[in-house]
């Protein structure tokens, strides 16, 4: 066998070994762009032994980008393909339209529709995994860019060799394998050339562009004049990396596990819980609810792990505006990561009461008695007693209005309804549905809270007006 050949052979056998249980059981995709990291692949793969060798499906996506030169990559792909009787599944897109379209690069948008195209293969053909291309060469890059753009220790650890891509086209997720992340560049070059296969050059791979060829062709040369191992040491970090981060993740997930409510789209965490963890953990449990809840590859910024944080910490602001319309907001004792939780409706202008008498007032049913002194007992959060003399006239049942404010019993000055609504912690989409009873002197009772100094009932009350607020169940 052809030393460069042999050697990716190896890498292969090698991952299958490590791999079997996974990989038995249906065939592999080959993504194969055909240039030549992918058609070495293929070729490595159709050279393993008989008796190791795994039934394979190739895919292959046109971009929609070069359509000078995705035509020949296409033929080259399915000469490939033919040769070995392979099937062959082949997908198109409009990078440049979907780029426009969701904001992003040319790269991400490329590196998107690829990627959802392969998942949507790989379950269509009862795959046990999609088989990658990537290079050492690959993971040097990835490691440097990752790098420069500050990522944690979870994006300097790079690509793993297996990993499980959360997709809408499998609830399970679907398998990577990326057996070649140890065979250098040059090595899959020289396998085409062992096999008299020309692979397809990319001419915008020498495009200085792109991020990724800036460091391919400008950094690392530059860097490998100061240490000539680059790729080992980069290599031997990223390795280091992933263990470092793998410890952590676990211990994240430990942290928080049973206390974790996920709904389709959003994760809801005991307030406290969060606001213990030490910042690394936290900063894992986060990213990890954001990847289930906006999809794999998503990241938060440090940006919004900074808010996130502060909220935690008793920010005034009860919620952070996430990417994509999301937020993370914080009730009570609750946090919420996901789609904005909807305000509740309010209950408008004042609606004079029946005293005594009962009044339907939106959703509530407001019932008013008179009881003696003696008949005074706790009936719980949503039944207020009051002083009557001191209420007077004119109850009325209302939301909140701008301005408002309050004088919670056993406080000595009024303060705003906002800062008390806040004090007993009150979510922020209830505070608008909250029923308060009124009378022209103000706010006798916040609706499930206090009453009013004022209102309340001293030694010398003589008349207790006993009010009780409940849902009203005919409207919900």
């Amino acid at each position: 066998m052809p030393v460069a050949t042999a050697r990716v052979v190896r890498a292969l056998r090698d991952g299958i070994r490590r791999h079997g249980d996974r990989i038995l059981g249906g065939p592999l995709l080959v993504a194969v762009s055909g240039g030549p990291d992918s058609t070495a692949l293929l070729l490595g793969l159709m050279s393993l032994p008989e008796k190791v060798r795994i039934p394979l499906q190739v895919a292959h996506f046109s971009h929609g980008l070069r359509p000078e030169a995705e035509a020949p990559e296409a033929v080259q792909v399915a000469e490939l393909s033919a040769r070995w009787g392979l099937p062959l599944l082949h997908g198109r897109g409009d990078v440049a339209t979907h780029a426009k379209q969701a904001k992003l690069s040319l790269e991400a948008a490329a590196r998107e529709l690829r990627y959802t195209f392969l998942f949507e293969s790989a379950v269509k053909c009862g795959a046990t995994a999609i088989v990658l291309g990537h290079t050492l060469d690959d993971q040097v890059e990835t490691v440097l860019l990752r790098m420069v753009r500050g990522s944690g220790l979870r994006g300097v650890a790079a690509m793993k060799d297996w990993s499980i891509r959360e997709s809408q086209a499998s609830a399970a997720g679907v398998a990577l394998w990326r057996p070649m992340l140890e065979v250098p560049r040059e090595d899959t070059e020289a396998v085409c050339v062992e096999h008299g296969v020309t692979p397809v050059r990319d001419a915008s791979n020498s495009s200085l562009d792109f991020a990724r060829n800036r460091v391919r062709l400008r950094v690392v040369p530059e860097l490998e004049a100061i240490n000539p191992r680059l790729r080992q040491t980069l290599t031997r970090l990223a390795l280091s990396a992933r263990e470092d981060d793998a410890l952590l993740e676990s211990l994240a997930n430990a942290a928080v596990q049973g206390t974790e409510e996920w709904g389709a789209s959003s994760v809801t965490w005991p307030r406290d819980v969060l606001a213990g963890l030490p910042g690394p953990l936290l900063v894992r449990v986060l990213q990890r609810a954001w990847r289930r809840v906006r999809g794999e590859g998503s990241a938060l910024s440090q940006r919004n792990i900074t808010a996130i944080g502060s909220l935690l910490q008793g920010s005034p602001s009860s919620r952070a505006s996430l990417p994509g319309g999301m937020e993370f907001a914080v009730e009570a004792d609750r946090c919420h990561m996901g789609a904005p939780l909807l305000e509740l409706p309010g209950l408008g202008e004042a609606t004079l009461l029946a005293v005594p008498g009962t009044t339907h007032v939106g959703p509530w049913r407001v019932e008013a008695t008179e009881l003696g002194v003696d008949g005074i007992q706790d009936f719980g959060p949503w039944v207020a007693l009051l002083d009557a003399d001191a209420i007077g006239n004119g109850l009325s049942l209302r939301g909140r209005r701008h301005g408002d404010r309050f004088h919670p019993l056993g406080m000595e000055q009024p303060k705003r309804l906002q800062d008390f609504f806040v004090d007993v912690k009150v979510p922020v989409r209830e505070r608008a549905a909250t029923p308060l009873l009124v009378t022209s002197k103000g706010i006798a009772w916040v609706g499930g809270q206090r009453v009013a100094q004022w209102a309340a009932i001293q030694n010398s009350t003589s008349r207790v007006l006993r009010v009780s607020v409940q849902r009203w169940q005919e409207n919900g």
